[in-house]
């Protein structure tokens, strides 16, 4: 059976550059393990607490397998250029214990 297609929503910056705005997938393993290898040493260490050049796997495996509502991982990306890695994402995690109150 094949997966759903991820979330996407194409939206516009201020200034009208165009931006395709989708959730991570297990497809996009090699695309954000290549993303995360061309940030500079700097930005390992302020987003991720290490100056490794790999993405640890289980990071990866995280980041590429949401769990909606708890965890979530987005892409920004050009849309004329798709199969670039991106220009930027983010995520979250909710804390389990913030989902009993």
């Amino acid at each position: 059976m094949t997966p759903p297609p991820a979330p996407r929503l194409l939206l516009s910056l201020r200034d009208g550059t165009p931006v395709l705005l989708r959730m991570f997938t297990p497809a996009d393993r090699a695309a954000v393990q290549e993303a995360f290898r061309r940030l500079s040493l700097d930005s390992h260490y302020y987003r991720f607490w290490t100056q490794h050049r790999d993405l640890p796997d289980s990071l990866l495996t995280r980041f590429l397998n949401p769990e909606p509502g708890l965890h979530e991982t987005w892409a920004v990306l050009d849309p004329a250029l798709p199969d670039e890695p991106g220009q930027g994402g983010g995520s979250f995690w909710r804390l389990e214990e913030e989902l009993a109150g």
